[in-house]
């Protein structure tokens, strides 16, 4: 990417937007809102899907939120 700061600053942007979050979660199934028992997020942690989450929602930021905004400026 181009603009690397524009992006981080646009990914801790969407990722504070806990409405925004909690969609994600919802509608592709992952959990980076950490909802569950301690054993289960635990699991999360220790299976990757944690790490597989956060580059899903990584994608997503690029592809929906940082790229239409990023042809404009």
């Amino acid at each position: 990417m181009d603009n690397l700061p524009l992006f981080d600053m646009c990914l801790l942007t969407a990722l504070a937007n806990e409405e925004l979050v909690r969609q994600f979660d919802r509608l592709t199934g992952s959990n980076l809102q950490g909802q569950g028992t301690p054993i289960d997020r635990m699991i999360d942690q220790a299976t990757g899907r944690n790490e597989k989450d956060m580059e899903a929602f990584i994608e997503f930021v690029k592809e929906f939120i940082y790229q239409p905004i990023s042809k404009d400026v």
